[in-house]
This record gives structure tokens, sequence and C-alpha cells, in this order.
């Protein structure tokens, strides 16, 4: 909604006219130059003023669920590479789509709907081995059962709660689950967070 808001708004103060003519007036010999300018304008406002909703939902609505485990050095690298990622697919893919609509004409709008699908199909394909691991570290999934911790309770120990556990090797014969994820303390140590299971009494 507050996206909408600020994109009525622009629009009716006349914004868009306003960015194209400041963009135009840089001079560029490229008009796909001045479009690159004018959409990451656009891309880079929007990325401000959403940034503060951002960290809200993140560091206290999803904090105060328990569902948060992002740091904050966590969070400016992952808006680093978001922002390194759309340099490196946005401004080939938006090129080629004012590239059409400068030389192609009335069917330039056919050309950039086979464009962005046939992306959308690459891309599709290359998120999980190339985009994925860049935020997330992605693991095998170990064969045998696994246990969901929950996410609410105020007797479960914070740093157990909403992990996934794997069973493993027993350990002293009771049964074992380990977990990969590495977001607890002592994990940058080679510490590893394992739960094991005694018979009540």
């Amino acid at each position: 909604a507050f996206d909408l808001v600020v994109f009525f708004t622009f629009w009716f103060l006349k914004g868009f006219p306003l960015l194209d003519g400041v963009c135009a007036g840089l001079d560029f010999k490229s008009q796909i130059a001045t479009g690159l300018v004018f959409v990451g304008i656009i891309g880079f406002g929007s990325s401000i003023l959403d940034l503060p909703w951002d960290i809200y939902q993140t560091f206290v609505l999803e904090e105060s669920f328990g569902f948060n485990k992002t740091t904050m050095a966590t969070f400016v690298k992952d808006r680093l590479k978001g922002l390194a990622l759309a340099l490196v697919f946005g401004v080939p893919l938006m090129s080629v789509v004012f590239w059409f609509f400068i030389t192609v004409g009335a069917n330039a709008w056919f050309w950039v709907f086979v464009t962005l699908m046939s992306f959308q199909l690459v891309l599709f394909f290359l998120m999980p081995v190339l985009i994925l691991p860049i935020f997330f570290k992605l693991i095998p999934l170990p064969e045998g059962t696994a246990i969901i911790t929950s996410k609410t309770g105020n007797d479960f120990p914070s740093f157990l709660s909403g992990r996934l556990f794997y069973s493993r090797q027993p350990f002293n014969d009771k049964p074992c689950w380990k977990t990969m994820d590495s977001r607890f303390a002592g994990a940058s140590e080679g510490a590893t967070l394992t739960m094991l299971w005694s018979p009540a009494g």
C-alpha cells in the first residue's frame, strides 16, 4: 500500500516527466543510457523509501515473533549483493528492452515479451546454482528423519527455536539430531548444535 501511495503521489505531482527532463538534460549520446539512468534513479529512490520498512519488518516485527536470525551486518551485505545483481542482470536486460522500443517500432512489445520470458526461464535454472548460494548456504539434504523445532513457547530455548535437525549417528546409544543451520554462537569456530533424546525419568 505504501508503494502505491508513493507511486501515485509521484505521478500526480508530475514527477515522471520532471525526472525524464532531468535525464534528457544530461545529454547522453545514447537514448539507452538516458533510459538506464531514469530507471536507475527510480529504482534507487524506491529502495531508499522501502529501507525503513524493511528494517522494521526484519528487526522489529519478525524479531518480536522469534523468526529473525539476521544480523545487521548480514542485512547490509544482502542489500549490497542485491544491488550488485541488479546491475549485473538489470542493466543488460533493460538495455535490450530499450533497444527494441527504439529500433523495432510497433512490434517492440512482442520482442520485449519474448526477451523477458526467456530471461525468466534462464533465471529459473540459474537461481539454485548461481544466485541463491550468494545469499544462503545450501547443503544437500541428509538421509533419514528430520525434526523442526517450535518457534513459540516460553520454556523453549531461543537458540533452538525454528531450526531443522537431521538424524545422525547415535551418541552414547541415544538418538541424536544435528542442525546444519550455522547461525548460532560458536559455529564459526567449528561448533555444532545437536539434540539428544532421552526418555523421561
